[in-house]
């Protein structure tokens, strides 16, 4: 579509793959200085934003050809195609079970691991499967509690939560079945290399449409209108259907398109839901140079440092605080965080992870640095250099990694079936957060060992003592300092890492997931400003706490 706009009104529009929270999110943050023309996502979130008042009333020349009901009166919003909620499902992973033809298949021992729905709270496709597997046993709209009672079932069967989207994480067998669209589901079965299937459960599903609106006050309203009059034209709802998309107006699907649909049933036609919703001093002649005094010089250095302190640090902070507090909630979130069972069970895990690591890594990296700096063999630079290497990778790559290892379709799996797919868990997080904080205390370790004078060895083995004795009273005792730095640094590392937590915590939350959640998916400045707080809070108290036991170390290393 993107290259059809360009093609056929001179239009170039940006690939944005930001989901429905994250893309109302932004209209939120910039509504008074709005940097969209456009927008998309799903009907829900566009139901919403047109109620807090983020849209430009229009109606493109194809409005009137859209059902009553699946646009807004005023054009604040309306549905420009449809995807088909059931099962996205990658035949080869699922080493010798069935296809799944019902919801309730899927609670079923064989299925366990196997399934895969994004997170309703986050994103628009998870809440409409919740939807869908709500209507299927019998609720509505207004009454989820059989799709809350068979998702408690499906939790036994250990589902995977990612937060974002997760087509190529079916492809690959990550995830064999996963709630999704129809059009997805095409796509792979027909343009992938691989056995794919669309299931449309026995239970009935539901058709789900996507709408489109003009941001108010739009930067470029007249390039907007002209995109929203495209997409809404015959010829623009043609499109959709080559990407596997069911168009909002009435245009024929060519037929090549429409005999790799599956027929939809009526009630399920009829089921359209969600719309019911960054130091100089003037030079003077050589003969008469500047006498500075050495505390005029001292606070001469001391401005850069004052500077960036004020402006990167402390305003950031008291805005971050302030921001805090300007929720219903007032000063009372932080109460909230402490009293809501996910808040407070983020934050204990967070620590908890993060103290585990902490303490992994210290130990490895202390005994991996002495025996490294104590020994010399061929090869040893080359070890080093390996061992050092997870500094250039990004958190991403790094659970991208783990995920090799011991994802559905990771080398563990292959060897031992079915016995251990860890890379989703609390055990694949802390592996992630072990293999990028090592190498920076190995480094600390080795630099600080390497400097141990070899003397006092010398007077405690004339004195007798055995090697045991030497690294409890000789080694450990000097390194201890370093240790401790190293450890805060590693435990504030793993407190606030992101990269391997977004890839890898889909069954366990951690503090920076969950701001990223709170602020770019459900809009709630005040939480994920307050989340930061405690974050800072419980990271800043180990710092001081390590820092006491180390004299100026700590500081020294941060």
């Amino acid at each position: 579509m993107l290259e059809a706009i360009n093609e056929k009104i001179g239009v170039k529009m940006p690939h944005d793959n930001k989901n429905s929270g994250q893309s109302f999110a932004q209209l939120v943050a910039e509504k008074d200085n709005p940097v969209a023309d456009v927008v998309y996502y799903g009907v829900t979130t566009g139901i919403k934003a047109g109620k807090d008042d983020l849209f430009e009333p229009y109606k493109p020349a194809g409005f009137y050809q859209i059902l009553d009901g699946l646009k807004d009166p005023e054009g604040k919003w309306f549905v420009v195609h449809y995807g088909t909620i059931g099962f996205f499902v990658n035949v080869d992973a699922l080493s010798g079970a069935p296809v799944p033809q019902c919801f309730a298949d899927l609670t079923k021992p064989e299925y366990k691991g196997m399934v895969g729905y994004l997170d309703p709270s986050s994103d628009f496709v998870g809440y409409a499967a919740a939807v869908a597997a709500n209507l299927a046993f019998g609720g509505d709209l207004e009454n989820f509690d059989p799709g809350i009672d068979y998702f408690k079932k499906l939790a036994k069967n250990d589902p995977i939560v990612p937060k974002q989207t997760a087509y190529a994480c079916t492809v690959s067998g990550e995830i064999p079945i996963l709630f999704d669209y129809d059009f997805n589901a095409y796509r792979a079965k027909y343009e992938e290399d691989g056995n794919f299937e669309f299931v449309l459960p026995c239970e009935d599903s539901v058709r789900v449409p996507y709408v489109m609106s003009l941001v108010k006050n739009a930067p470029h309203s007249e390039t907007g209108k002209k995109v929203l009059d495209f997409i809404l034209s015959d010829e623009g709802q043609a499109i959709w259907t080559n990407a596997y998309l069911q168009p909002a107006s009435p245009v024929e699907l060519p037929e090549e398109v429409a005999s790799k649909f599956l027929p939809t049933s009526e009630k399920n036609k009829q089921a359209q839901t969600g719309t019911k919703r960054i130091c100089s001093v003037p030079s003077k002649p050589l003969e008469e140079p500047p006498f500075v005094t050495s505390r005029q010089f001292a606070a001469l250095c001391l401005v850069p440092l004052s500077i960036f302190t004020l402006a990167f640090l402390a305003l950031p902070l008291v805005r971050l605080v302030l921001s805090s507090a300007e929720g219903e909630a007032g000063w009372g979130v932080y109460v909230q965080i402490l009293q809501n069972p996910r808040y407070l069970s983020t934050l204990i895990n967070t620590v908890l992870v993060s103290l585990a690591v902490t303490a992994a890594t210290l130990l490895i990296s202390t005994t991996a640095g002495l025996f490294l700096v104590r020994n010399r063999f061929p090869g040893r630079d080359a070890l080093v250099a390996i061992l050092t290497l997870p500094l250039a990778f990004p958190g991403v790559v790094v659970g991208f990694m783990l995920i090799l290892l011991g994802g559905r379709q990771g080398l563990v799996n292959q060897l031992l079936p079915g016995h251990w797919i860890f890379a989703y868990s609390i055990f694949g997080l802390f592996l992630g957060y072990l293999y990028f904080s090592i190498p920076r205390v190995l480094l600390t370790v080795m630099s600080a060992a390497e400097k141990i004078d070899p003397t006092l060895e010398e007077a405690v083995l004339t004195l007798g003592a055995s090697s045991h004795r030497i690294v409890i009273d000789v080694l450990l005792p000097t390194l201890m300092p370093t240790m401790l730095a190293a450890g805060a640094i590693c435990f504030a590392t793993a407190m606030g890492a992101f990269g391997t937590a977004f890839t890898l915590a889909t069954d366990i939350d951690v503090l920076p997931m969950v701001i990223y959640t709170e602020f770019t998916l459900s809009a709630n400045f005040a939480m994920a400003s307050a989340l930061s707080v405690m974050l800072d809070v419980v990271t800043w108290a180990m710092l001081l706490i390590a820092r006491s036991f180390s004299g100026a170390t700590v500081a020294a290393g941060v």
